[in-house]
């Protein structure tokens, strides 16, 4: 019976062996994925904030050409107002010039 409880304590010694290397061999494939994890949540917020930045620049452009086409529109309007005024004016200058030389010279 010795031999048998010594073989079986060898038996156990060995299991015990095994165990302790697989547990070790799960921590370093949990530190493997862990670091690889860590990379790929890198990646991903540096692809989030380089997507963020091209949705920001696209916005502040189409803002910025919104804004022009506003400014031309404005202008146009006023440019247009102030033709309209000049050609008043001159249609209405022969009048006013009569006017004023037929209650100045009587």
């Amino acid at each position: 019976m010795d031999t048998k409880g010594g073989s079986l304590l060898q038996e156990l010694a060995e299991q015990e062996r095994v165990l302790i290397s697989k547990v070790e061999d799960a921590k370093k494939q949990a530190s493997e994925i862990i670091e690889k994890a860590k990379l790929d949540a890198a990646k991903i917020k540096e692809d989030a904030f380089e997507k963020a930045n091209l949705l920001a620049l696209d916005a502040a452009e189409k803002l910025q050409a919104e804004s022009e086409e506003t400014r031309q529109a404005i202008l146009n309007e006023v440019r247009s107002k102030v033709e309209s005024i000049e050609a008043k004016a001159t249609a209405n200058r022969e009048k006013a010039v009569k006017l004023v030389v037929e209650r100045v010279l009587p």
